[in-house]
């Protein structure tokens, strides 16, 4: 009778074992797909902020916005100092077109912005989705003319 009653008692054990390991490994999954390998985008009072995988981010302020431009089709060319984490690709890059740039943005969407500072910098960016980045690129863009940059 022992060991029916050991029996009984380890098999609701065991489960809760296996239960609260399950519950880790989601939690260490779910962290590396959506925790800091995602591509977060802010503006403050005088600057956008791309923030991307592996501690990344790129700061661009309004006042040195020479142009921005949607483009719908983009060869990002290689890696320089960067790469590309859970499908967003971030850091320093180069293609042919534009020679060494920075770059923070999902594979996944195809639209892009180009953002160009009066000292020839580029930054290539998408944010969300396709729609987001356009309606991002059409309400910054009105912003920044509203703000005499």
């Amino acid at each position: 009778m022992m060991e029916k009653k050991e029996g009984v008692i380890m098999q609701p054990r065991l489960k809760r074992i296996l239960l609260t390991l399950l519950i880790i490994a989601l939690g260490i999954f779910f962290y590396g797909v959506f925790g800091r390998n995602t591509l977060l985008l802010s503006l403050d009072n005088d600057a956008v902020t791309l923030s991307g995988p592996e501690s990344s981010s790129y700061s661009v302020p309004f006042s040195s916005i020479a142009s921005m431009e949607l483009r719908e089709n983009f060869n990002p060319g290689k890696a320089v100092d960067g790469g590309v984490k859970n499908h967003i690709r971030y850091g320093l890059w180069q293609n042919e077109e534009l020679g060494e740039y920075r770059l923070f943005a999902s594979d996944k969407i195809g639209p892009v912005i180009f953002l160009r500072t009066a000292e020839g910098e580029m930054l290539v960016y998408n944010y969300e989705s396709e729609q987001t980045t356009r309606s991002h690129f059409e309400s910054f863009l009105d912003f920044l003319q509203q703000q005499g940059y």
